[in-house]
């Protein structure tokens, strides 16, 4: 990309995924060396999705404020701040962090957008961005066009007339445009010949999740998992604080959506919008990311991590009947003093108090919603959440790992283990051992690393 060679055939390698996340990374690479390797380029590498992970919780607070009020959307970024799933997956050079990032803010620009129609544009340029990140990125299309749908077509009727607004058509149209064009101007791998190669990706995506992709979970190896083992997953990523209470919020937000529609509650429509903004994000993504039956890491999850921890936080605050701007009180008028008497004032200055009360409900919410993310990231180093499964024990028991140091002289092991990506950087597999390979350890077209004996004899 820094030399314009637009229609080289490097752009072939890993056409799983578009390349968005990969040069930016390779921009941050390419400006780190030419400052003088200011940074390590392992970290220089990761800046990304560490810059994507810390914009993500901002953006949960700032845009979360208006739709959850403040306590929930502080409630909600403070949990995943410190949440040892996006910390630990915030800290690589992986797809999945930015791509979330962008697919979050989108949809939460949806709730603004309803009287600034102009930000739908927005809306739909991260979508696309977050395509040309990673083609998972589309799964949060449909909970975005139902949640419209559903306000202009079940809500709007119920506002007084004046207080409608229009349908705002020619937003939408801008939308639908900008959001391939977009994605298309963020995928300069497909500029050669766009209608072949995108058609030659898909087609590579959709061939892949039909034949499967080895995976390892819950102590198992499949080629395909259950659509069910997405909630296996997030029950194991995030702390059940977090978890159940949003369980629970989905089965409140659908009782009183139904309530509302059936004229049996007394209930705004400001609080029914709100209501059915979080839940159709939560239900909406749940159902759509469960599609995905060759995951291969919980990573292609994180998309979720943002509505669960909202409506967890939503369940808490509902439950203490928690309401906003209750922390600080306003002043209160004071007693005349015999000084006040004597001058024109009739009170003492007096500072706004705090509601004991609020505060100690937001102490029990933060508590219960960060206290147990932030014990697993400080007490488990380096995993991506806070339960931590062992497999295999007796391993270590049968083999000995040592690191072996890519441009050492000789290897004096009776396996070596050799990263592709040591080959992609000009460390390649040593002579005595590239007639040896036992195994090719691969995810989809990508090779991750080879197996090699020293004596093939002694394989059985």
């Amino acid at each position: 990309m820094a030399h314009l060679r637009i229609f080289s055939p490097q752009w072939d390698f890993n056409y799983e995924h578009p390349p968005l996340v990969k040069l930016l990374i390779g921009l941050f690479i390419y400006l780190n060396a030419h400052l003088g390797h200011l940074l390590n380029e392992l970290f220089t590498a990761r800046i990304p999705s560490i810059i994507s992970g810390t914009l993500l919780v901002i953006a949960i607070y700032w845009l979360g404020r208006a739709p959850f009020g403040r306590a929930v959307a502080l409630l909600a970024a403070l949990c995943l701040a410190v949440s040892p799933w996006l910390v630990y997956f915030g800290a690589l050079a992986y797809l999945d962090m930015t791509m979330t990032m962008l697919i979050t803010i989108a949809y939460l620009l949806l709730w603004p957008a309803i009287h600034q129609p102009r930000l739908y544009i927005l809306s739909a340029m991260l979508v696309g961005l977050a395509a040309a990140c990673k083609y998972t990125a589309v799964l949060v299309i449909p909970a975005m066009v139902l949640f419209v749908a559903y306000y202009f077509l079940l809500i709007l009727p119920r506002l007084p007339v004046e207080q409608r607004p229009p349908f705002p058509w020619r937003w939408w149209t801008g939308a639908i445009i900008i959001a391939p064009i977009t994605f298309l101007i963020a995928d300069p791998a497909i500029w050669p010949n766009p209608l072949r190669l995108l058609k030659h990706s898909f087609s590579f995506e959709w061939h892949h999740s039909i034949d499967g992709h080895l995976t390892f979970i819950a102590g198992q190896y499949s080629l395909h998992i259950p659509h069910w083992a997405i909630f296996y997953m997030v029950f194991a990523k995030m702390s059940g604080f977090v978890t159940i209470p949003a369980a629970c919020f989905a089965i409140f937000a659908l009782i009183q959506l139904l309530r509302f529609h059936l004229r049996k509650a007394n209930l705004s429509t400001a609080e029914v919008t709100r209501i059915a903004f979080l839940f159709i994000w939560l239900v909406s993504l749940l159902g759509m990311f469960s599609l995905l039956n060759i995951v291969v890491g919980t990573h292609y999850l994180l998309p979720m991590a943002t509505p669960i921890a909202l409506s967890g936080a939503f369940a808490w605050v509902t439950l203490f009947r928690y309401r906003r701007g209750t922390l600080f009180l306003p002043a209160k008028k004071s007693m005349p003093t015999a000084l006040a008497m004597q001058t024109t004032d009739t009170t003492m200055p007096v500072k706004p108090h705090i509601d004991l009360r609020a505060a100690v409900v937001l102490a029990l919410l933060t508590l219960f919603l960060v206290g147990p993310h932030l014990a697993g990231l400080v007490s488990v180093s380096g995993v991506e959440g806070y339960r931590w499964y062992t497999y295999n024990k007796d391993l270590r028991g049968r083999l000995k790992f040592s690191e072996a140091v890519p441009d050492a002289h000789s290897f004096p092991y009776d396996y070596l283990v050799w990263p592709m990506h040591l080959v992609q950087r000009g460390y390649s597999i040593p002579a005595p051992w590239s007639s040896h390979i036992v195994h090719v350890i691969m995810g989809g077209n990508t090779t991750y690393c080879f197996i090699m004996a020293r004596d093939l004899s002694t394989i059985t």
